[in-house]
């Protein structure tokens, strides 16, 4: 007999970019706080405000995208193109949502899980709205 796929078999996650780790049993609540007291979180380029991503994960179901965690100040918007310091650009395609047993951590009202194509270039570590939306 032969057996059925399941398209969990296909599903793959990845962590590409943590740089607020210190130890695998690190909450995202001490995560969050490092990159609060980074100093270089957010930068400017060429008239563009970049926002440093505190993790990125590669993952793949039907395609491969990425999900990176970024401030809500990006303001994310349907179609638009968010760009990062390699000049790669991507599609947003939406944000991830969570749900929490008890209380809602305060990190959860001020970053976006974002759903983004994969770039052909090197992932940045940097982020920002393109003031331009796809066409």
């Amino acid at each position: 007999m032969k057996k059925r796929k399941r398209q969990s078999d296909d599903f793959h996650i990845e962590t590409i970019y943590d740089p607020y780790r210190r130890s695998d049993d690190d909450t995202f609540n001490e995560i969050y706080q490092r990159y609060l007291e980074d100093n270089d979180r957010i930068i400017e380029l060429n008239g563009l405000t970049y926002y440093k991503a505190t993790v990125i994960h590669k993952v793949t179901l039907h395609e491969v995208g990425i999900i990176v965690a970024l401030p809500w100040k990006i303001e994310p918007e349907k179609d638009c193109i968010i760009v990062d310091e390699n000049g790669n650009q991507y599609e947003y395609k939406g944000c991830e949502m969570m749900s929490f047993r008890g209380e809602i951590p305060e990190w959860y009202f001020k970053m976006v899980f974002a759903i983004l194509s994969f770039p052909e270039g090197n992932i940045g570590e940097y982020f920002a709205k393109q003031n331009i939306n796809k066409e």
